[in-house]
């Protein structure tokens, strides 16, 4: 039974936040991923796929020979029939930038904490119906989202609008691609439906880093973002303008308390971060373009947000990247910041490090 409180929405957008980076698509240059629904353990369907949203173009890359297309625009009936397996396969992949894309043509309700269809728990119910004509492929859906953390956690898909949902199914094992998250796992209730995505793959576009703690061989969201018209740094805009990079210092050696993912184009390297805040490769991270990022600039209001509330993994990669890039060089104040910059990634008492990043 519904909630008598429901708010209707003229567009998705202000309805469903976006932690999955679909707002910052201009920063991918090529995203690459296999569909792949499996039924009792069963492959059933697997389709790989190239798009490069700047171009407007898609590529099936398989089964069967690579077909390539103007990506929701065929021009013919053969190119309509695998842009609907486009469309179906991204819509699972990116829901949030399908909703988006729909604009005013679909209409969100808000009907507030709900069971989740499938799993345990709760969480805020969005419906989002398409119009019964002019709907694309399918006119007349019907989608119920069920948002934590604006993040999508399941959802029950009507087709045609029926009153009872045709499917519904989680939204599992969230990947950082980039500024993009992905869900790469759905299963229904009974455990016998199960759609997945592997071969995950993305190239950034040119101009276009970013740095993320790992956790194992899996990066958490992006902890940096630097593109050609900003940088951001915790969810936190900074401005630009940093001082060109000195010559990189020397590689530190390990062990490596904490771990970063750097993606730049189709390049991932992997950098470990030492207890003394030294970096395994500083080449990588001076061609991330970090730098850029202008934090002495930055008023200190900006800095107690960047340091303040960070986890000490946060802080020990931040202030890493901070004195690789800016940090003396020789001369009495290496070692006098360097135990300033231990002190607050160990302790949190960042107050000298603050101090001197604000000179």
């Amino acid at each position: 039974m519904f909630v008598l409180f429901a708010r209707a929405f003229a567009s998705p957008v202000g309805a469903l936040p976006d932690p999955a980076g679909t707002d910052h698509l201009e920063r991918v240059e090529e995203l690459r991923f296999t569909f792949v629904v499996e039924r009792d353990g069963v492959v059933a369907a697997e389709r790989a796929w190239s798009w490069r949203p700047d171009e407007g173009l898609a590529t099936r890359r398989g089964p069967g020979e690579p077909v390539t297309f103007r990506a929701f625009h065929p021009s013919s009936d053969a190119e309509r029939e695998v842009d609907a397996q486009f469309v179906n396969d991204g819509f699972w992949l990116l829901p949030h930038l399908h909703l988006r894309w729909a604009g005013d043509a679909v209409t969100v309700e808000d009907r507030g904490e709900q069971p989740v269809p499938v799993g345990q728990g709760s969480a805020r119910m969005l419906v989002a119906t398409w119009p019964s004509e002019g709907g694309g492929y399918t006119p007349g859906d019907r989608y119920d989202l069920f948002v934590r953390a604006g993040a999508i956690v399941a959802w029950s898909f009507h087709r045609g609008g029926a009153e009872e949902p045709t499917l519904s199914t989680t939204f599992e094992a969230p990947v950082h691609l980039g500024p993009l998250t992905i869900a790469t796992d759905h299963r229904d209730a009974s455990g016998k439906l199960r759609i997945r995505f592997t071969d995950l793959g993305v190239v950034l576009a040119p101009g276009v880093s970013t740095i993320a703690l790992l956790d194992g061989e899996v990066a958490r969201a992006p902890l940096v973002e630097v593109w050609e018209g900003g940088c951001r740094i915790r969810g936190i805009d900074v401005p630009l303008g940093g001082l060109p990079a000195p010559e990189p210092p020397m590689a530190a050696e390990g062990p490596f308390d904490v771990r970063l993912e750097v993606r730049r184009g189709d390049r991932r390297d992997v950098v470990g971060v030492s207890g003394e805040l030294g970096l395994q490769d500083p080449g990588v991270v001076a061609a991330s373009g970090f730098q850029r990022c202008e934090l002495r600039a930055a008023d200190d209001a900006l800095l107690e947000r960047l340091l303040d509330g960070a986890s000490a993994e946060e802080r020990t990669a931040l202030l890493a990247l901070a004195l690789q890039t800016w940090g003396p060089r020789s001369g009495p104040a290496v070692g006098r910041v360097q135990r300033a910059a231990a002190t607050c990634a160990t302790d949190g008492a960042c107050e000298e490090v603050r101090g001197y990043l604000h000179r």
